[in-house]
């Protein structure tokens, strides 16, 4: 969750780490339909996150991101 980087995808660093860090383990698959880069916006975090655990064929979600100080810094209220 970023503001900068849903703007610029090539901003997001901890994005591709995580990713590279769990499919590095075996057994863990990460799918491209279920990733994303998204503004610090309450209704977008949750609508994402909403669909990806409706769909059934996610276990489980790993945020990264607007977790700091800044007003528009909402991942943990969502």
């Amino acid at each position: 969750m970023s503001d900068s980087a849903s703007t610029n995808v090539a901003a997001d660093v901890s994005g591709p780490t995580i990713y590279n860090i769990v499919t590095a383990r075996d057994g863990y698959e990460v799918s491209g339909e279920h990733r994303a880069v998204v503004p610090d916006d309450k209704e977008k975090i949750a609508c994402v996150v909403g669909e990806w655990c409706g769909s059934g064929r996610v276990d489980w979600v790993i945020t990264t991101g607007g977790t700091g100080f800044g007003v528009r810094d909402v991942t943990p209220e969502v």
